[in-house]
């Protein structure tokens, strides 16, 4: 990047040709009121997973309830997420389908902007309309940025209010309380930040981040416990949604068979040649977690306390990645560890060329590997039985990119004063 920075019209041109791409990509395939289609997928998340069961939750049914919710609106899919998602997205269950997808369709375009902003200003690297549009434009032509987006998927927002909420926790913990609160709405990303800030010392923020999300959950809950008949056949909804869970029950994001999954239960369950089970999938992420916490708890010690330092960064992201169900559209949480890697001042332990290039490669892997699209995959008449290797070689970057984080983390000294000396940002 130049010294001043990108320039901004160019830059800009670059961001609106993106975007110009990624919406015609949408237009081509877009789901269209009526019966759903697997082959019209554009935008199918914001149907399924948002719209829909905020139309539900309206007209007094329970979305839980998968037999009546598939029966009763155009839907593919079962509706997962908690209660909260029900309560923040709200307001689009007031507009018709149409306008409402068009809105946060253009909102998820908007939402590139504000992550690549975000982003620079927790790097460190100068936020200027340039570099602002220039990563913007990056975000969109990546693979996780493109699929998120054309989706409609809440990944962008998941991301943006997990760096907001570990940036912000020390200077301004409202603010960081708020943020976590909005990543209890996809518990994949909630739960294992939580863990993790937890770990590093950042109390306040998660309690009150937890409580500012149990309030609205527990009201929308009362309701569908009233909407449902009861707790009991509100449970036994839950019950079955979970059995009908695509954890198990879809090809395309069981471990064993999935060619989108990016997290260590999917690598594993690959190697394996056999589906893990419940049990040891839960262990597994266990496991990468616990490394995590410990390791992030180890850098507060050393110093790492406040802000998004690039160690503590690439810890908590491939760890939020792996430890956990996670799809290569959740590889946009990579944005910022990529961003340090090359363009931020590096720690000493971090300086070395050699080594900064190696954890930047692969950082970028999901981000540049197409690959693995079904489309990509039939288009290049790969055989079936090779198609698992490039969702594979997605996961088994991340995991040597944590191992050499991890590595990393481990060799930060005891002493304030070389902690003083600069070994921390």
């Amino acid at each position: 990047m130049p010294a001043g920075g990108l320039p901004a019209w160019p830059s800009a041109l670059a961001f609106l040709a993106m975007a110009s791409l990624v919406s015609y990509r949408a237009v081509s395939i877009l789901n269209v009121p009526g019966p759903p289609s697997s082959t019209f997928w554009a935008l199918a998340d914001f149907r399924d997973a948002i719209y829909y069961p905020v139309i539900a939750f309206l007209h007094g049914h329970n979305p839980y309830d998968v037999v009546l919710y598939r029966q009763t609106y155009p839907v593919l899919q079962k509706f997962l997420y908690p209660p909260l998602a029900l309560v923040v997205h709200l307001p689009f269950g007031f507009l018709p389908f149409e306008r409402a997808e068009l809105i946060y369709f253009v909102g998820t375009l908007a939402l590139t902007l504000l992550l690549a902003m975000v982003t620079l200003r927790a790097a460190g690297v100068a936020d200027t309309a340039g570099n602002v549009f220039g990563l913007g434009a990056a975000i969109l032509a990546s693979r996780p940025g493109q699929w998120t987006v054309v989706l409609g998927q809440v990944t962008l927002q998941m991301v943006i209010a997990s760096y907001l909420a570990l940036g912000l926790a020390r200077d301004r913990p409202g603010l960081a309380s708020l943020a976590v609160a909005f990543t209890m709405i996809k518990p994949t990303f909630g739960v294992p930040l939580a863990a993790l800030m937890l770990a590093r010392g950042d109390v306040r923020p998660v309690a009150v981040g937890v409580v500012l999300a149990a309030v609205p959950s527990l009201v929308a809950t009362a309701v569908l416990v009233h909407v449902a008949g009861g707790i009991g056949p509100l449970i036994e909804s839950l019950r079955a949604d979970l059995a009908f869970s695509a954890y198990g029950s879809f090809t395309d994001v069981r471990a064993l068979t999935s060619r989108s999954r990016i997290d260590i239960v999917t690598l594993v369950a690959h190697l394996a040649g056999r589906d893990l089970g419940r049990a040891v999938g839960t262990g597994l992420g266990l496991v990468v977690v616990g490394l995590g916490c410990v390791t992030v708890a180890r850098l507060a010690r050393r110093g790492e306390r406040a802000g998004l330092p690039p160690i503590t960064t690439g810890v908590v992201c491939m760890t939020m990645l792996l430890c956990t169900y996670h799809n290569a559209y959740d590889g946009v949480l990579l944005t910022l560890p990529a961003v340090q890697l090359a363009l931020a001042p590096p720690p000493p332990l971090l300086a070395r060329p050699g080594l900064r290039r190696l954890m930047l490669l692969l950082v970028l892997v999901p981000a540049v590997n197409y690959l693995g699209t079904t489309t990509m995959l039939a288009t290049l008449g790969i055989p079936e039985s090779l198609q698992a290797l490039p969702i594979v070689l997605n996961a088994a970057a991340l995991l040597v990119a944590l191992v050499l984080y991890l590595r990393l983390a481990w060799q930060i000294p005891h002493t304030s004063r070389d902690i003083e000396s600069g070994l921390t940002t």
